[in-house]
């Protein structure tokens, strides 16, 4: 093979950094069309990485082509120019419901407040209280 001389020193240890889990995932990163461009703070995912576009004015390369996160084009890395990983994902995130309201009818004006009553006093069947603005009916 050759020769050498003097000694090879070790090399260093890796150096792991841990990201955050971000919970559910962006949306995936996608190309925009003109007027609807990824901007400063914009977090998307790929790989189950959260990637967040860095400030002006590295954000300018956030929507252009060979800057996708992950992507290695002709210059490769160069991705890195305008994102930043900034946790690691999984799953979704996805909207939570709209809250169902139930529309109570208006019964006029209030029956006693609610309170604790002591052993031989409970409330009966029947028997209506309020909390709050609330009608509640004692049901056995």
């Amino acid at each position: 093979m050759g020769y050498c001389e003097g000694t090879i020193g070790p090399t260093a240890s890796p150096n792991f950094q841990v990201l955050p889990d971000m919970g559910g995932c962006p949306e995936e990163y996608e190309k925009r069309p003109i007027g609807q461009e990824y901007g400063e703070g914009d977090r998307v995912s790929a790989g189950r990485l959260v990637f967040q576009c860095k400030p002006f004015p590295y954000s300018g390369h956030c929507s252009q082509a060979g800057y996708e996160p992950l992507v290695d084009s002709a210059t490769p890395g160069a991705w890195k120019d305008a994102w930043e990983v900034v946790g690691h994902c999984s799953g979704t995130i996805t909207p939570t419901t709209s809250p169902n309201f139930v529309a109570l009818p208006y019964l006029g004006g209030c029956p006693e407040e609610w309170e604790l009553k002591p052993l031989g006093f409970a409330y009966e069947e029947g028997d209506l209280v309020a909390e709050q603005g609330i009608v509640f009916e004692c049901k056995r």
